[in-house]
């Protein structure tokens, strides 16, 4: 917003079925410029559970920051803020995204940590905690996405 611009959103390429046309909204297909008088939506969602919702609007012109001189403040650490990228394949990542949760679902309903060496028997796992798991994988993981 301070730039007077948007950044095309990356793999934007077509509007959900979901939004109503005859709505009054922009989509940052490309760049898209707006003043301080606009009022933005960004939403973000993760394979790891991250979402966050934020609405965005202009400062006043008093509170408005006129130039930037590009540099960080003293020991601002920019790596730390870089999310780690992975060279998975989509179905590797629903995979790993379904053992994940089944891994939760099992934790949660046995009361104990679980990990690949836990022996599920020994921990109680049964034909009842068996359901149990398989509707709250089913739950978690059937959500109407968000969007």
């Amino acid at each position: 917003m301070q730039m007077g611009i948007v950044p095309a959103t990356a793999g934007l390429a077509t509007i959900s079925r979901m939004i109503e046309p005859s709505k009054v909204f922009r989509l940052a297909f490309e760049s898209t410029p707006v003043t301080h008088a606009d009022v933005l939506a960004v939403s973000a969602a993760g394979w790891g559970g991250v979402n966050s919702h934020v609405v965005l609007t202009g400062l006043p012109e008093n509170m408005r920051k006129v130039q930037s001189n590009g540099r960080l403040p003293p020991g601002y650490k920019s790596a730390a803020l870089k999310a780690p990228r992975t060279a998975m394949d989509p179905k590797s990542m629903l995979l790993h995204t379904v053992i994940t949760v089944m891994t939760q679902c099992a934790s949660d309903a046995l009361g104990v940590a679980i990990d690949k060496d836990t022996d599920l028997q020994g921990a109680g796992f049964d034909s009842r905690i068996f359901v149990e798991v398989t509707n709250l994988v089913a739950q978690r993981l059937c959500q109407p996405p968000i969007g």
